[in-house]
């Protein structure tokens, strides 16, 4: 694919090439690029077809490119030009929604996934990912009128798990912790080895002062996923809130060996061994 495109770009026999192919060339180019890792060279290659033709599938290439290079601001500013060109796109649209989650815009992706979910109400992620963001930004009944409505319908359980979850978060975030491990155990009935729901039921079981029912939460978050640094963070924790304070420094020193920026398990680990 790539010598083909560059054979199209090059001299002889291929100087009378329309615009609109020579655009489509080097976006041709572009992709194989961006699908060998080399985004840097996707993203001069699509800006040269850009100049081109500037059309909206471009921009939104682009943009796809520059966010897997980290580039989210230029990111943003690409798709919306897509969507600026046609508002009602909802692959347009849905990326837009995506990147400003990303980058942490949260107000700005709550509108992008709403516009996603009226585009296509017959879809479920863009549904989901108002309702989820909707609790990050607080807005807790929102958020559980939107889980709400897609719980009426029919969903796989990968789905219904991650919306108890989500349920079981903004619990959490109101201090209802009753109700938020209620959630987060009809999550785990649907969703039986997400390492991340037992670490949430540890954490609301921590916040409670029921440690033992903690411990044994965090033990099977562990056995799920046992490369998960936040679980041994908490794993010792509890051995620290028990006194076990050799084991407690095992498991902050197994979280800082698997993640060495986890800077919580540096200091209590460091913490811990003045106690020892």
């Amino acid at each position: 694919a790539h010598d083909f495109f560059n054979q199209t770009l090059g001299p002889n026999p291929y100087e009378q090439l329309t615009t609109t192919l020579k655009a489509d060339a080097f976006s041709g180019l572009a992709s194989v690029f961006d699908d060998s890792g080399d985004l840097s060279g996707a993203e001069e290659l699509y800006g040269e077809a850009i100049r081109l033709r500037d059309s909206p599938w471009l921009h939104y290439n682009l943009a796809r490119t520059l966010r897997r290079n980290r580039k989210l601001e230029e990111s943003i500013r690409e798709i919306t030009k897509a969507v600026d060109a046609e508002p009602g796109n909802f692959t347009y649209v849905l990326a837009q929604a995506e990147v400003l989650f990303e980058a942490e815009f949260l107000n700005k992706a709550f509108d992008a996934y709403k516009l996603a979910a009226e585009l296509k109400p017959e879809e479920t992620y863009p549904r989901f990912m108002l309702a989820y963001t909707a609790g990050r930004l607080r807005l807790g009944q929102t958020a559980f009128n939107e889980y709400n409505k897609l719980l009426a319908g029919n969903l796989d359980p990968e789905v219904r798990g991650a919306i108890y979850k989500g349920m079981g978060n903004i619990y959490h975030d109101q201090g209802d912790y009753t109700q938020a491990l209620a959630a987060y155990r009809e999550g785990t009935a649907h969703i039986p080895k997400d390492a991340n729901l037992f670490y949430n039921i540890a954490r609301t079981y921590f916040m409670m002062n029921r440690l033992d029912e903690a411990h044994a939460a965090i033990r099977k978050s562990i056995e799920l996923d046992s490369r998960s640094t936040e679980s041994f963070t908490m794993l010792g924790a509890y051995y620290f809130k028990k006194g076990l304070m050799k084991e407690a420094y095992q498991a902050f020193e197994e979280a800082v060996r698997l993640n060495p920026e986890n800077l919580e398990a540096y200091f209590n680990r460091d913490v811990v061994r003045k106690y020892q």
